[in-house]
């Protein structure tokens, strides 16, 4: 079952990628060209179609993106809660792992770009065993 989370939280990883985000608006954007381009056109009624489909996919994509995101946050809040005494090592690198991705979305900084340029991928379990 570990293999599965782990396997889960890789999905999560390349689900949440900004790419997809940047690749949405760069989508809205093309639609958005094609449109007012197309406006005098023999095809203009299917071009706004189709961009209306566009943006609805688009707002789409953002809208779950954002919610990932926020239950990241809202599950990684809820796991602080518990009292300190109750959480196992397990529950423990679960919460560092939620961190991690919601670290690892955030906005980037300079600590951010140097643990890229160096290609350093935090762990959960030597995070907890810091902490210890």
């Amino acid at each position: 079952m570990e293999k599965n989370i782990e396997q889960n939280f890789k999905d999560i990883e390349v689900d949440l990628e900004t790419r997809w985000i940047e690749l949405s608006k760069e989508v809205r954007q093309l639609s958005a060209d094609l449109r007012s381009k197309a406006t005098e056109s023999a095809h203009a009624a299917d071009v706004r179609k189709l961009s209306a489909k566009t943006e609805l996919l688009c707002d789409h994509v953002e809208r779950i993106h954002a919610d990932v995101l926020d239950l990241l946050e809202n599950l990684d809040t809820r796991l602080h809660l518990s009292p300190a005494g109750s959480a196992t090592p397990t529950d423990e690198i679960e919460r560092e792992k939620i961190q991690i991705q919601r670290e690892q979305h955030a906005q980037t900084n300079f600590k951010d770009v140097i643990k890229a340029l160096f290609m350093y991928v935090d762990d959960p379990k030597e995070r907890v065993a810091q902490k210890r």
